[in-house]
């Protein structure tokens, strides 16, 4: 099944359109969403979970995105501005989460 995501409910899109970076961010948060195991749509009940996935998930392997000068991590802000955000990427409990922390 191919990975798709939908950001056309994003309510402040149009300023996340304004840089390259905030473009490729959107983008990519899918791959994000799926390397936390966190799919659906992001809602603001659920952000503040997908952010702490997201936030551990950097700390474990570094951000999903980089540039000549380094690494390009998500921030909190980040998913907040993309409540909206969907993807057809399965939602795993956080044990399972937890234990692809520590996967080979």
């Amino acid at each position: 099944m191919p990975l798709t995501y939908d950001a056309t409910k994003i309510s402040d899109r149009g300023e996340l359109h304004g840089s390259p970076t905030e473009q490729t961010k959107t983008a990519y948060l899918c791959f994000e969403m799926m390397r936390c195991g966190f799919g659906w749509e992001i809602t603001q009940d659920n952000a503040p979970k997908l952010w702490k996935r997201v936030k551990v998930a950097q700390k474990v392997w570094g951000a999903i995105l980089t540039s000549p000068e380094g690494e390009v991590p998500y921030t909190e802000a980040d998913i907040l501005r993309r409540v909206g955000y969907s993807t057809n990427v399965a939602m795993v409990t956080d044990a399972k989460f937890a234990k692809s922390l520590m996967a080979d």
